[in-house]
């Protein structure tokens, strides 16, 4: 089959080298880095977006019986999609909102997670933070109801503290929020 071997080792190549341009990526960054960041991130979504064509003309009706594979197509469109806002905001101002590109941004680092299909101990985690999850839930619920309590009785014993120091106008246990705020600090 042209999906094992080769081909597959190439893909994982590529996001492994998309992983590493991925880190590189900063705050105002120099515009030389910005284009050259750009075009490495157009190259990548183009050879994964190749990738996903291939793969339908290969395994036709059977590709989106996969759920591996609907997740890359989902990726493809996600790439294509970012490709399209960052061209639209950056050649015409075009007025899109500047957080749905910071979602739209979330897919590039879903290609990362591609690297799972590969390594087989890193599934067995994932599964295995997938089934823990209601746990951590409770164990969520569980700190939040301390940090309630503590909340409220530190509301009780310090909210006509004097403002000096660590407790101020923004951190004190005046309000519930800001003594939620406080014990979070």
């Amino acid at each position: 089959s042209c999906l094992t071997g080769p081909f597959e080792i190439a893909i994982f190549v590529m996001i492994f080298l998309n992983m590493v341009t991925l880190a590189f990526e900063r705050h105002n960054m120099p515009s030389i880095y910005h284009h050259m960041l750009s075009g490495m991130n157009f190259f990548f979504a183009t050879v994964y977006a190749l990738e996903a064509i291939v793969k339908i003309i290969g395994l036709r009706q059977y590709y989106f019986t996969v759920l591996w594979n609907l997740f890359d197509f989902i990726l493809v469109i996600g790439s294509i999609v970012e490709l399209a806002a960052g061209n639209l905001i950056g050649e015409d101002g075009f007025p899109f909102p500047p957080t749905m590109l910071r979602i739209v941004r979330v897919f590039r680092i879903g290609r990362v997670l591609r690297l799972i299909k590969a390594a087989k101990g890193i599934r067995k985690l994932l599964f295995a933070l997938i089934v823990s999850l209601p746990a951590l839930f409770n164990i969520g619920a569980l700190l939040s109801l301390i940090v309630f309590i503590y909340a409220i009785l530190g509301m009780g014993l310090f909210a006509n503290t004097a403002k000096n120091g660590a407790i101020d106008e923004m951190f004190n246990f005046d309000t519930f929020l800001s003594s939620c705020l406080i014990l979070f600090r």
